[in-house]
């Protein structure tokens, strides 16, 4: 019996090794430096096309401490990927795709390591979060049987939209990306501008809008970078069904 395990495990590693080989004949490693984001990606990409990703894919920052690592198949993401958190060792969300969508039962922490948000892609189910709503009403929108938005609401609703990997990244990609117009530097303007877009049931945000201004060119920067935050959203809840409740974003242009 010890003799024929001893012989699985050695066709299983042969198999393995003739794989890893036939996958390095048709893929190259690709190593790349991103400036903008201070950070290190290593891929590997199809040698007759290299634009498709295919096989595994890590990244790091610059600090040498994880990015993101996961696989690709074909130039879509497959199988286990984890991302941390910016310039920390910790994990800030994992879990599993297939075909380029998030599948099954994801995990979301805080850059403590601790959980935030459990949340199942292929049932668009919510079944943990630690979010606290401090909000005392929220707008959200009805629709009729064709589809079409017929009636506004503001009130309290079971659950908000909430941000599964963390309203941190949120700040993060605000602060990354916004660039104060020189127009209103040289007009002296500063204020803060309030964006607001509605969550849909599938966790897409849509109708994105200024619902404050400030001017000076401060609204359009304003509303260009809350369309660059990722659709990671789980979607309201009211009397037991999903709405489209609408989120606001305030972004402050201060003068130094």
């Amino acid at each position: 019996m010890h003799i024929f395990s001893c012989v699985k495990h050695l066709l299983l590693i042969v198999l393995a090794l003739i794989l890893n080989n036939s996958l390095a004949q048709r893929t190259k490693r690709v190593v790349v430096d991103d400036y903008d984001l201070f950070a290190r990606h290593e891929y590997y990409v199809l040698r007759k096309d290299k634009s498709v990703k295919h096989g595994r894919y890590t990244s790091v920052w610059v600090n040498g401490s994880p990015r993101q690592e996961g696989y690709y198949n074909y130039g879509k993401k497959d199988s286990l990927w984890v991302y941390y958190h910016l310039m920390k060792p910790i994990v800030n969300s994992r879990g599993l795709y297939k075909d380029g969508n998030k599948i099954g039962v994801w995990e979301y922490f805080d850059d403590k390591g601790k959980i935030m948000n459990r949340y199942d892609h292929s049932l668009n189910y919510l079944s943990y979060t630690n979010f606290v709503d401090t909000a005392k009403t929220h707008l959200y929108r009805l629709k009729d049987s064709l589809g079409f938005i017929d009636t506004l609401i503001q009130s309290k609703i079971d659950r908000p939209p909430i941000y599964l990997v963390g309203e941190q990244i949120i700040f993060q990609i605000i602060q990354n990306h916004i660039i104060y117009p020189q127009k209103a530097i040289g007009q002296n303007i500063y204020g803060t501008v309030r964006i607001g877009f509605f969550v849909t049931a599938d966790g897409k945000a849509i109708d994105h809008e200024i619902i404050k201004g400030i001017g000076g060119g401060c609204d359009e920067e304003a509303l260009r970078v809350v369309k660059l935050i990722p659709d990671e959203w789980s979607p309201a809840i009211h009397k037991g069904r999903i709405i489209e409740a609408r989120v606001v974003i305030p972004i402050t242009f201060q003068l130094n």
